[in-house]
């Protein structure tokens, strides 16, 4: 047992060790047909940064039972909706979303203002043999948005930057698409079990972290001066953009397929513990995009009053909004549909986890939980889960953690008879831990598996 963890944890430093000098070596293959001009970096090569993004169930986790003994079958959806300042009711209101903007910037957390938006769907199909084998198939399929506006930008609108003449930041968002499919193998020696997955997985549609940055200067005369530049990269294979890429390819998806690996085991302790532990997503081959659009863009705005501005905005006074600014562009839009080449790996991680029986039986099982990540910056997952089984098909469970830097409170029930199990489960979600109690977010999960 302990050599396992062992090399589990020697793969997942060598792996981060490799992913950080790869990334040169894939960035520097070009294949722009109609390329524009590109300032990427080394984050040519990325992994896949889901701030948010769920791990699927059939891949992070053994079930400490199953009452399926032949096969099993089924799915499961999740959608989550998080924010660190609005209560997520204010989002679904009849009015308008009323923005106090002074409260506001009291209230968010120094990195600013974040909104996230996750839903995914997962099929599967596992077979099992003399309770030793077990091997199958799960298709995955996972949306993911994520933006955030600067606190100093909410500070500047609020307050103004008499006291700082000038404001410089830079704006960040990503969206992703993911299609995965999987097969896998697993067997049971005596108290332990492991399984082996095999993915391929391509990105339907990925944005660049980075979009822009941004100035404010208070000038001498009065003016407030406004200079942004606009960079943004969407790669998609799919022939969504127009351009050169109004045709449909099946080749080019072929080409943009990722490949990795996942190990992951348990280890019996019985009658008071089980180990749980895993590696995934062991990076093999990488995902390449090139197909897309991309857009640069500058500009330079002039104010004669912010809050004359502002007011006209309110009112809908177009005619003085024109009086109030004048902007005129640094240079030409750029546009292009044949992208710098990106490799783009999905995050490493190593997961670990014990259910732990106090009674000796299902009547109570807490399991406490640790990931970590191959990421940057680099951030730990923690969590503790109470679950208990009664009357024989039913059972509930509490489940507290921060995954993916953001704070779930999650409540859950189930019932699971020998043909079918259906769970249902929802749960509160913030960045800020104070406000995930209070309604910025929330989480939705449901599990449905047929089998015998």
């Amino acid at each position: 047992m302990k050599k396992i963890i062992i090399i589990l944890v020697s793969i997942f430093f060598i792996s981060s060790f490799a992913y950080s000098q790869s990334d040169e070596e894939v960035q520097t293959t070009d294949q722009s047909v109609e390329s524009i001009e590109s300032t990427e970096t080394s984050e040519d090569t990325e992994e896949l940064g889901t701030e948010n993004s769920e791990e699927s169930a059939k891949k992070a986790s053994l079930p400490s039972t199953n009452k399926r003994k032949s096969f099993a079958m089924g799915m499961n959806l999740h959608a989550m909706l998080s924010n660190s300042y609005f209560n997520i009711n204010e989002f679904f209101g009849d009015g308008p979303l009323v923005v106090d903007l002074n409260a506001m910037n009291d209230k968010i957390p120094k990195s600013g203002y974040g909104i996230s938006i996750l839903c995914g769907l997962d099929l599967f199909l596992d077979i099992y043999l003399k309770d030793k084998y077990k091997f199958g198939l799960f298709l995955d399929a996972d949306a993911y948005s994520l933006i955030k506006i600067p606190k100093s930008l909410i500070n500047f609108l609020a307050e103004g930057n008499a006291d700082t003449p000038r404001i410089t930041d830079e704006i960040n968002s990503t969206a992703s698409i993911f299609v995965e499919q999987s097969a896998f193998f697993g067997m049971k020696i005596k108290d332990l079990s492991f399984r082996v997955n095999t993915s391929w997985f391509v990105p339907l549609i990925y944005l660049d972290k980075y979009i822009g940055k941004y100035e404010y200067v208070n000038s001498s005369d009065g003016k407030t001066k406004l200079k942004g530049e606009l960079y943004t990269r969407l790669y998609s294979p799919l022939p969504i953009f127009g351009g050169q890429n109004s045709k449909f390819s099946s080749k080019d998806i072929s080409k943009s397929l990722g490949f990795d690996i996942d190990f992951i085991g348990a280890y019996n302790l019985p009658p008071y513990a089980r180990v749980n532990f895993g590696l995934l997503n062991i990076p093999i081959v990488p995902a390449h995009l090139h197909k897309g659009i991309g857009i640069t863009y500058k500009g330079n705005f002039e104010l004669e009053s912010l809050v004359a501005y502002m007011e006209a905005s309110i009112q809908k006074d177009e005619k003085a909004k024109k009086e109030i600014m004048t902007s005129n562009l640094d240079g030409e839009v750029k546009k292009g549909y044949n992208l710098k080449r990106k490799a783009i790996f999905r995050p490493l991680k190593l997961i670990a986890s014990a259910d732990v029986y106090p009674l000796q039986n299902e009547l109570l099982i807490v399991t406490p939980s640790l990931a970590m990540h191959c990421l940057k910056p680099f951030y730990v997952d923690l969590g503790v889960r109470v679950e208990s089984h009664f009357a024989k098909v039913l059972g509930a469970y509490i489940d507290i953690k921060r995954e993916d830097r953001i704070w779930k409170h999650k409540l859950g029930a189930f019932v699971d008879a020998r043909a079918v199990r259906f769970e249902l489960a929802a749960a509160l979600s913030s960045p800020n831990f104070i406000k995930s109690f209070s309604g910025t977010g929330a989480q939705i999960d449901l599990t449905v598996v047929f089998g015998y």
